[in-house]
């Protein structure tokens, strides 16, 4: 989509003014916002109906700790699941879930760590009120206090994982896909039925307030009809080739130890200069001066204290019972003014004492060398694992002539087609059920709309030697569209030419376009781009403003200004940096486990996710052989035995025996 920011300004906008009408959402969004601000929290209950809390956390167990579980742990609300227990075999993944991923500055914000997200001040006291399971994660399943798992570990073990849960007694909330095979996603429905545990799978898009009103837009017809989705996930990088343990990490490791010796030497010799500067600096002060200098170094050394004290009592105050959540306002304003003491009182020191900007920069150095030697030290950590792995079922392997050892099958699992789905099962999934929301909110009933038909290819043209999946997949799908299941009540015949072609791309080697879905309609074009922006636009023009009239019998956009008051409701209601979903999809089911069977149910039950995993697994096939594929309505019934791969389930088989 080529988008000039003029474009693109104008297209936000315009969903903004759309959604923040009140002949749409508008009194909803000025409610909402209202709320948010006087509580702290997000927009999840009001938009998705469940409450703003539960009687007491959900204990919870978190199975798999590596990239999607630090996501995960980073989504908690801690007023809604306390984790009590975590299980994972590799060490540098344990770390992780402590301290968060602080590969980077960016990546620590989505994978914040246990420690963080709970207000513990170090490991030993957050393993304190977290168990520990390095082992098999049955173990993990044997306690009796936990209520909840959360599962995200190789897509190959989901469906074992969650039967052994739910057999054991407990919820679960699956990262998505839902199995590795829909034969094994029907085995999983089925026990999730005979055991009556809630089963819960992560495709969080049903969760994203932005998706949520752009799927309002569709369904009140504002576009049009729909006759196109477009859709794409490409990468520049290889992001999920991550290095094993080996020689190179164990030199890399050596080299930043020394760097660190060297830059700690180099520091203390810098303080030990900068302190008797300091000391002259000191005594040239005059009385006022020095009095100034005094209570600034004082509020330097008692304010982390007071400012550590208050998050703790944040996060306290979040965990707490209703009736303290008013609290939240209150202490976000006192942690905000002692910070700003805080950032006043050492830029005093700074002022008084002339203290040279060469130490903060030295400091900041020995801080960044530190957590590397810290991260590359979990890393090795991880080698200890070459030969035990095998007796989890990770097998070594020969790839383009080389040997390759099993810990690759645990570490870079996603590259192997014994262990992972490839591009489709972890990014196409998510961007066919995005597909799916919108053409299905075009049906009365609320059913999910099965796609007709996929055509689909895919290679290894780049990195073709060092994996077994595709690096680049391109697929075709047709759904049915308004008028083609026609309407016996209105007497109009079914229109099989009446479809919507849904086209997908994911690539690696050019991240151009990056991810996100347009959706094309007969009077207007919606663009979703990386799960942060909407943007709407009339008909073909991007670069026109539109507003939202009322003829009596439907809504309608017309042309319409800039600056609309509507657009600055929308604004408010739609967070600038909006959740991804993940918080609400944990929250609604802790809800529902605290409040079983009352509506609204969670919205990727099994049912929902069985069809995810058949359309991205069906394309699977279709790749690997080379052919256009009907999709068979019997696929999508968990109580039917077809299965495009043509394995009948058997909810007995070994694999899902518990002792």
């Amino acid at each position: 989509m080529n988008l000039s920011p003029d474009d693109r300004a104008v297209g936000k906008e315009n969903f903004q003014a759309i959604v923040g009408n009140d002949l749409l959402r508008g009194a909803r969004l000025r409610e909402t916002a209202d709320e948010m601000l006087a509580s702290g929290q997000g927009l999840g209950a009001r938009y998705f109906g469940y409450g703003n809390e539960v009687t007491t956390p959900v204990r919870i167990g978190i199975i798999g700790t590596g990239d999607e579980g630090g996501v995960l742990i980073g989504a908690l609300n801690p007023r809604f699941v306390q984790v009590v227990a975590i299980a994972d075999i590799r060490p540098f993944n344990i770390y992780r879930a402590f301290h968060g991923d602080k590969s980077s500055p960016d990546v620590w914000k989505v994978r914040p760590g246990l420690m963080k997200k709970y207000g513990w001040a170090d490991e030993a006291t957050a393993r304190n009120q977290v168990k520990v399971f390095a082992g098999k994660y049955e173990d993990l399943l044997d306690d009796p206090s936990i209520e909840g798992v959360i599962i995200a570990l190789p897509l190959h073990l989901h469906a074992e994982a969650s039967i052994k849960a739910m057999r054991k007694g407990k919820h679960v909330l699956c990262e998505k896909l839902m199995a590795f095979s829909v034969h094994e996603c029907k085995e999983v429905a089925r026990v999730a039925k005979e055991t009556g545990k809630l089963l819960v799978v992560g495709h969080q898009r049903h969760y994203s307030v932005l998706y949520d009103n752009a799927v309002e837009l569709v369904r009140q017809g504002l576009i049009g009809d729909i006759h196109h989705i477009r859709a794409q996930w490409h990468r520049l990088n290889d992001t999920w080739k991550v290095a094993l343990p080996n020689e190179k990490m164990k030199q890399d490791h050596a080299d930043v130890k020394d760097k660190l010796k060297t830059l700690k030497k180099r520091l203390a010799a810098e303080e030990k200069n900068s302190a008797a500067e300091q000391q002259m600096a000191r005594e040239k002060l005059k009385a006022n001066e020095l009095e100034s200098l005094v209570k600034a170094e004082k509020d330097c050394e008692y304010l982390p204290g007071d400012i550590a004290g208050l998050e703790q009592k944040l996060a306290d105050v979040k965990r707490g019972a209703p009736e303290t959540i008013g609290q939240v306002a209150a202490l976000r304003k006192e942690l905000l003014k002692k910070k700003r003491q805080l950032t006043k009182a050492t830029a005093e020191v700074q002022k008084r004492l002339k203290v040279s900007p060469k130490l903060a920069s030295l400091r900041a150095e020995v801080e960044k060398y530190a957590v590397r030697e810290e991260i590359l030290i979990n890393k090795l950590k991880d080698g200890e694992l070459r030969e035990k792995v095998k007796d989890y079922g990770y097998k070594d392997r020969v790839v383009g002539g080389k040997n390759v050892p099993a810990l690759a099958e645990l570490i870079q699992w996603r590259l192997w087609n014994t262990t992972g789905g490839g591009l489709m099962a972890e990014l196409g999934s998510h961007q066919l059920d995005a597909s799916g929301i919108f053409i299905s909110s075009l049906r009365k009933d609320g059913r999910k709309v099965f796609p007709l038909s996929v055509s689909a290819v895919g290679g290894r043209h780049i990195y073709e030697h060092d994996r077994d999946i595709d690096d680049h997949v391109y697929c075709s799908y047709e759904y049915p569209g308004q008028g083609y299941f026609g309407d016996p009540q209105k007497k109009i015949a079914p229109d099989p030419n009446k479809k919507i072609v849904v086209t997908y791309s994911s690539i690696n080697g050019n991240g151009f376009g990056d991810y996100g879905e347009t959706i094309i309609g007969t009077r207007g074009v919606l663009v979703l781009d990386r799960e942060k922006d909407v943007m709407l636009f009339r008909g073909s023009a991007t670069g026109d403003y539109v507003q939202l009239t009322d003829s009596g019998s439907k809504l309608a956009l017309v042309d319409g200004s800039r600056g609309s008051q509507e657009a600055a409701v929308g604004s408010l209601g739609l967070p600038a940096t909006p959740s991804k979903g993940y918080t609400e999809e944990i929250e609604h089911w802790a809800w529902s486990i605290r409040n079983p069977g009352k509506e609204p149910l969670p919205r990727c039950g099994p049912s929902v996710a069985l069809a995810d995993a058949v359309i991205a697994l069906t394309t699977n096939i279709a790749m690997a052989e080379r052919r256009r594929m009907e999709f068979n309505p019997e696929w999508f019934d968990i109580e039917s035995d077809k299965t495009p791969e043509d394995v009948t389930p058997d909810v007995t088989r070994k694999e899902y025996r518990i002792s």
